[in-house]
């Protein structure tokens, strides 16, 4: 299953046609910008998982659908981690170093 072809037509193609092209695919993911806290984020990301369609909720999940499940499970633990690493960093407040600890946790995260 691989990610949709979309032509660009060089400087004049437009982010409308872009987003045409895509199709539903645009219309599955949830707003990004209803997301006003870490369960917020929590809550996003299971959409975002549910929406992906194939093998989500399968024994079998794929690749993408296994790392957004531990994506979520990370961001709700977070806190507990923060407090483990000892790291000066708070769990509440978005920060780009948050999001990579995210990230990167959540590729190792069981």
């Amino acid at each position: 299953m691989g990610r949709p072809e979309v032509a660009l037509g060089g400087p004049r193609q437009t982010v409308e046609s872009i987003l045409g092209q895509m199709g539903s695919l645009v219309m599955a993911v949830p707003d990004p910008m209803s997301v006003d806290s870490r369960e917020g984020l929590v809550a996003f990301v299971h959409e975002l998982r549910g929406g992906l369609g194939g093998t989500a909720g399968t024994d079998a999940p794929d690749t993408r659908d296994a790392y957004l499940e531990a994506l979520s499970a990370y961001i709700a633990d977070v806190p507990g981690a923060v407090r483990n690493l000892g790291l000066v960093l708070d769990p509440d407040a978005a920060s780009w170093q948050l999001f990579a600890l995210l990230l990167a946790g959540a590729s190792v995260y069981e």
